[in-house]
């Protein structure tokens, strides 16, 4: 629970922050770009990874 609250105390105020940087479409548009790769990463590096 404890970890819970400060994950998402992190989202907010990482939301927070980059609310103010994506006020134009070009800047909208680099910043889908960037968390578009790294969710294909994390996707390619859970197909990839092995049961333990």
């Amino acid at each position: 629970m404890i970890v819970d609250i400060i994950v998402m105390m992190g989202y907010a105020t990482l939301a927070t922050r980059i609310a103010g940087w994506i006020k134009s479409p070009q800047q909208m548009k680099l910043l889908n770009r960037i968390f578009g790769g790294l969710f294909m990463l994390v996707g390619a590096l859970l197909a990839t990874a092995r049961k333990v």
